[in-house]
């Protein structure tokens, strides 16, 4: 779920209501699907205001779901900012809202730190129940024809798998948090591969293939 997200980065998205998200509805969503379903029902939060994140976030607790992706989407652009800025920032939002909530709080990365596992380890230490790896950000394309910004959102494919992969191999055994492998998990054979890298958990769009006994 985007909540307050910025301005500049859905300027050249304005004009397509598929990324408008009514963030109310999102949360009635949750309600509704833990009175329909068994399973756990887990959140997913993005916010680019502390506020934000922290109003959404109790309310999708107080939803009913059972624990909370943090998908901290947001490129930085800034050439004034340090890597220690942004890093810091992330920290801050996990440590409110874990200090804020009852329920597990996985976050969801991008691969692009300067020492990943070193992040990693720092949200481990902060109380961070689950690493979720990768985020795939959106790609804006140019259409030549009528010289404007398209969206163009294209779907993962078997080989985008091999980074998230590589990365839970690398993590695994050195941190606490449990791994989640997305991104390119389109057949059985993914999703082993995975979980023999260390996955305790793979993800489709749609929702979980395979799961670590």
């Amino acid at each position: 779920m985007a909540v307050n997200s910025r301005r500049d980065a859905l300027d050249d998205y304005s004009d397509e209501p598929d990324f408008k998200v009514d963030p109310e509805a999102h949360v009635s969503h949750i309600a509704k699907a833990k009175e329909a379903v068994r399973i756990p029902i887990i959140g997913s939060l993005n916010g680019s205001t502390f506020g934000g994140w922290q109003r959404y976030a109790r309310l999708i607790e107080q939803a009913g779901a059972d624990a909370l992706e943090l998908n901290i989407y947001n490129v930085p652009t800034d050439p004034e900012r340090s890597a220690d800025d942004i890093e810091t920032e992330y920290l801050t939002i996990v440590t409110s809202i874990k200090h804020l909530l009852k329920i597990p709080v996985a976050v969801k990365l991008s691969p692009y730190f300067t020492n990943l596992s070193q992040f990693a380890r720092r949200l481990d230490e902060q109380g961070a129940n689950a690493l979720v790896l990768f985020n795939r950000f959106y790609q804006p394309d140019i259409e030549l024809e009528t010289l404007e910004v398209s969206p163009n959102v294209l779907l993962s494919t078997p080989m985008a798998m091999r980074l998230p992969m590589r990365w839970i191999a690398l993590l695994y055994g050195r941190i606490g948090a449990n791994l989640a492998a997305t991104s390119g998990i389109h057949h059985g054979v993914d999703a082993l591969k995975m979980i023999m890298a260390g996955a305790d958990v793979t993800m489709l769009l749609l929702g979980v293939v395979a799961a670590r006994d």
